[in-house]
């Protein structure tokens, strides 16, 4: 596999946008837990089973949350499972 260079963009300022270094990851994904969480839009689930499909394939442990709402912040006891069990977070942002 070749190394390439990832340049993140800050989306909430698209007349100036701010370029940030990539956090380098630390450790093999497959020694964590990836938390999905669907903030409960339309087709959210879609995209969180293949997204749970790739990392599975490749050893990782998955867990899945749902917020309530997606008008809503997520409540405290979906905060803390989160905190609690998971090392990483996919959120899905779908419709």
């Amino acid at each position: 596999m070749t190394e390439q260079t990832y340049v993140m963009r800050d989306p909430t300022a698209e007349a100036s946008p701010i370029l940030r270094e990539r956090v380098k990851p630390s450790g093999e994904i497959n020694e964590r837990t990836v938390a999905l969480l669907s903030i409960s839009k339309e087709r959210s689930w879609e995209f969180l089973d293949t997204i749970e499909k790739c990392f599975v394939d490749r050893g990782v442990n998955v867990m899945r949350i749902e917020k309530p709402t997606h008008t809503k912040p997520a409540p405290e006891n979906i905060i803390q499972e989160i905190v609690e069990n998971a090392d990483l977070v996919v959120e899905a942002l779908a419709d």
